[in-house]
């Protein structure tokens, strides 16, 4: 009476689940009562399965039965396997076992998943396929960009596809003989779709250019560029709730500067051959899809012979070893100083292959960067003739709040060197620009010294016609691009200093280095007879 309550049980439980419960010896060779579920979903009779169920259930895959019934592997998991069906042909069935509470043998669950499994087998098939698309489409347009003979540059670009395509896409682009403009982006999303709207951007870049360059003899600058791609896809981007964080920077051969806008993409990491320090530097603006008519901020950064510039996507700073612990932009730019006497194409190997031996099953991100080193011209008559006209002046100042100490030198030095460099630069402009030296020194002195006293260097530089003034120092953070309400408005007593600098240079940017370390960067265009070109 036992086995037939139990039986009946069964039988009832596997018209319920849609599936054959019934029990067998412990290693699954023999069916241990009747079954008639099981019988139905095999095709065969229930008296042949009670003596062959071990060799007529693994027939197909034999490892899979044994490792289903083994003592030592887990209850919880359910096995798939392969059945030849008398009437049906190839089958797929889903096992599980448990052991019963007499301890007699064991229960075991069996149901066909054919249908579940073909899905899987076509959803597989067509993953695969959107992923071989879109790789063929990533490598053959998003990451396509010409390979430019630059005398002054060195620069390397490099993608490491991850195991999923993403929306990754580089451009480099030759607009004029003195310069030549990168850009860098990351489409939010995987597969097909993000490289489709990472074509899209590409594309409306390369259309914004072309309508921006016809009829002109003047290069646009980045900011008008991407107003102009904005304008082409932001509401596109809007509608399928997607954005890109993208970098669109132009090195300036002439007047060794980069001038950039940055929509909110990881950082540009600047390496000083001078210092010896590693920058992270940011620009003002959100990713490219977040709304319609944002307005684009150029920034500029001034550089020299021997330093290096390296732009990259979030699946370097953002791969995790095995402790999920991402590598950070602060390790990245550790990389770049280190092996930052590297030509560009094995400085750019060398941060990929240590990047991808610190994460803990590869990349599952791509990785695309553009690794930019500044070098001496081809021709020396032409490195003479840059040198000549590189005009450039230093000064160490200990800065003192209660006497406001330093403020005196600088001024005097500076104004020494615009007087000697550029006579003809009038009153008006010198007042506006050692202006903008005191309040920058004020600002450092009150929120990046907190008050105190410390140590600010400051270079300066006139070149090609762009003034730049650099403050380096050692402090707190303080967010200088924080632009409150004008105290004009209020007729305050203070609060004006920042004002006083966006009106005074047409760049002001604040990059981030190592151990505290602050640098604040003011450029202004201020041409000059001297600055003329032979």
């Amino acid at each position: 009476m036992k086995g037939t309550a139990e039986e009946s049980r069964d039988e009832l439980m596997s018209a319920l689940s849609g599936g054959a419960f019934f029990r067998c010896e412990a290693d699954g060779g023999r069916l241990l009562g009747d079954s008639q579920a099981l019988a139905d979903c095999l095709g065969l009779p229930v008296q042949v399965l009670q003596d062959q169920l071990g060799a007529i259930l693994g027939r197909e895959a034999p490892e899979v039965y044994r490792e289903a019934f083994d003592p030592g592997s887990d209850t919880s998991t359910s096995f798939s396997l392969p059945y030849l069906h008398p009437q049906l042909g190839r089958r797929w069935l889903s096992l599980r076992r448990s052991p019963t509470a007499e301890g007699e043998g064991c229960l075991v669950f069996l149901r066909d998943e054919t249908v579940l499994h073909e899905s899987m087998v076509k959803l597989s098939s067509a993953q695969s396929r959107d992923v071989e698309n879109s790789a063929r489409l990533q490598a053959a347009v998003l990451m396509e960009g010409a390979r430019h003979a630059i005398p002054s540059l060195d620069y390397q670009t490099t993608t490491i596809p991850s195991k999923l395509v993403d929306g990754d896409f580089l451009d480099v682009l030759r607009l004029s003989g003195s310069s030549v403009d990168f850009l860098l982006g990351d489409v939010m999303g995987k597969g097909m779709g993000a490289a489709i709207l990472g074509a899209m951007i590409k594309f409306s870049f390369a259309r914004a250019l072309s309508s921006s360059l016809f009829g002109v003899d003047a290069l646009p600058e980045p900011s008008a560029i991407c107003h102009a791609a904005d304008n082409a896809v932001a509401g596109r981007l809007l509608e399928r709730h997607s954005f890109a964080t993208l970098t669109y920077a132009r090195y300036d051969e002439e007047a060794l500067s980069l001038r950039f806008v940055d929509c909110g993409h990881t950082s540009i990491i600047h390496h000083s051959a001078r210092t010896g320090e590693c920058w992270r530097i940011k620009g003002g603006n959100m990713p490219m899809g977040f709304m319609e008519g944002q307005a684009y901020r150029d920034f500029l950064l001034p550089v020299e012979v021997g330093d290096s510039l390296l732009l990259y996507t979030d699946g370097l700073s953002e791969c995790c070893n095995r402790w999920d612990e991402a590598l950070g932009e602060e390790r990245v730019a550790y990389l770049l100083r280190t092996y930052s006497g590297l030509p560009a194409s094995e400085l750019a190997g060398m941060i990929l292959r240590i990047g991808f031996a610190y994460s803990a099953a590869g990349f599952n991100d791509d990785v695309s960067l553009i690794v930019i080193k500044v070098k001496a011209e081809a021709e020396a008559a032409r490195e003479a003739e840059a040198k000549a006209r590189v005009h450039e002046g230093f000064l160490a100042v200990e800065l003192e709040s209660e006497r406001y100490a330093g403020f005196d030198a600088a001024d005097e030095a500076l104004g020494r060197d615009l007087d000697s460099w550029i006579p003809d630069l009038g009153l008006g402009p010198r007042s506006e620009i050692l202006l903008a030296l005191h309040e920058a020194l004020t600002n450092i002195l009150e929120h990046g010294l907190a008050g105190g006293r410390g140590a600010c260097e400051l270079r300066w530089r006139w070149h090609a016609g762009l003034l730049s003034i650099e403050y380096s120092y050692t402090g707190q953070d303080y967010d200088w691009a924080s632009r409150p309400v004008s105290p004009l408005a209020r007729f305050a007593d203070s609060g004006y200093g920042r004002l006083i600098m966006e009106r005074a240079t047409d760049s002001l940017l604040v990059s981030q280095g190592f151990h505290d370390r602050k640098r604040l960067v003011m450029c202004r265009a201020v041409p000059g007879r001297r600055d003329q070109s032979p």
